[in-house]
């Protein structure tokens, strides 16, 4: 897995962004459920703020862009467009009940 924790050098120019961006830092990618998907999803109403999740996505790449900058410096940026997605909640083993260890033994990838 890729941690996707912006680098320190991210804060000054966060500390002049919008305040919704300021307040995800350091953390800047975030996905949106609609209320138009979120019924597809079983498990979302279980979800409390702050509880960590696990989400796996398939997806296709709609853009790939590498600008140069000045300095030299290269901008790059990709776009995927998600197709398919699962959440489900990061629960230790020892936290699970029998039930929620099977159902998540039983489930296809």
């Amino acid at each position: 897995m890729v941690d996707l924790k912006l680098p320190k050098e991210t804060l000054e120019k966060t500390a002049k962004a919008p305040e919704p961006m300021r307040d995800s830092y350091p953390w800047g990618t975030e996905i949106n459920i609609p209320n138009e998907l979120y019924g597809k999803f079983e498990n979302l109403d279980d979800l409390e703020a702050d509880c960590e999740v696990k989400v796996v996505a398939i997806g296709t790449v709609t853009k790939k862009e590498c600008r140069e900058m000045s300095g030299g410096k290269k901008n790059k940026t990709m776009s995927i467009q998600l197709k398919k997605m699962e959440v489900s909640e990061v629960k230790p083993l020892e936290k699970m009940s029998v039930d929620e260890f099977m159902r998540s033994r039983s489930k296809k990838r």
